[in-house]
């Protein structure tokens, strides 16, 4: 159809008068594949329930396949089990439809599950007369004084030993021998523990001095020189300490030589006024 024919057809115009050609379509064929509608697929990853078996089925694309554990269609998988169902459309369930139920009855047991009392077992029996008396007689029991007075008069179960004078013994008074033992490895061990500190204590004071009593003769010597030396120091002292002013350099570093060494003399004088001085030998 032109496009002025279209035009015309959504307004009146006189060109809607002319009959226009119709054309059916022609409905096309339905189409029917050429293998079986129930055919299994090729290479389904649903393979049966068995681990040594391939993962795979129908890999050759068979159309008929052995019946196993695992269908690729079960029956009654879409629509339930095929049972026979009547096929009249009026026989229809409502909702509120309710099935008939036969009527109740009885329950009755068909077998007994426990044998007949036996006749030596009723109320007159002895038998139960003796098991009656049993119970009003422990109704009446004081099973506390009872069972204290049974275990009292009961005879001991264990024997008696008889009393043993271990000073007769053998090895009466006598260290164990495990003790000798022991007491030799503690000696061992205390020896050992001691030479090591010996020789610890010997490398620590390998190159340290050792001291001496310095002889009485060598003593008075020593002290009587340091007494003569202070004399003549003293002595040179005394003539510089009339000086008031001291103008140089040189008076006063001669000065200040003179009293320290007599301070020096005093100090190694009251060292050695001691009895005992003790000197290093190196």
């Amino acid at each position: 159809m032109s496009r002025r024919a279209q035009h015309a057809q959504e307004e009146e115009s006189i060109y809607n008068l002319i009959p226009q050609p119709t054309t059916s379509a022609s409905r096309p064929s339905l189409y029917r594949s050429k293998y079986p509608h129930d055919t299994p697929p090729t290479g389904s990853t649903f393979g049966p329930a068995r681990a040594t078996s391939v993962p795979t089925t129908n890999l050759q694309g068979a159309y008929e396949l052995k019946q196993t554990t695992h269908r690729h269609v079960q029956n009654g998988a879409s629509f339930g089990p095929n049972t026979a169902h009547s096929s009249d459309p009026a026989r229809f369930q409502s909702a509120n439809a309710k099935p008939t139920l036969p009527q109740p009855t009885r329950f009755e047991y068909t077998t007994r599950t426990k044998a007949a009392l036996d006749t030596h077992h009723s109320p007159d029996s002895a038998v139960a007369q003796s098991r009656t008396q049993a119970v009003q007689r422990s109704a009446t029991k004081n099973f506390i004084s009872e069972n204290a007075l049974a275990v009292i008069m009961a005879e001991a179960r264990r024997p008696v030993r008889p009393e043993v004078d271990y000073t007769k013994k053998p090895d009466f008074g006598k260290t164990p021998a495990y003790l000798d033992k022991v007491k030799a490895e503690i000696d061992a061990e205390k020896s050992y523990i001691r030479q090591v500190m010996e020789a610890q204590s010997a490398a620590a004071h390998a190159g340290e001095p050792t001291v001496s009593v310095l002889p009485e003769e060598e003593r008075q010597q020593l002290l009587h020189a340091l007494k003569v030396k202070w004399e003549t120091t003293n002595r040179a002292y005394q003539t510089t300490t009339h000086m008031i002013v001291l103008d140089t350099q040189g008076k006063i570093r001669r000065k200040e030589q003179y009293e320290t060494e007599l301070q020096q003399i005093e100090k190694s004088i009251q060292k050695l006024s001691k009895p005992n001085v003790l000197i290093q030998n190196y």
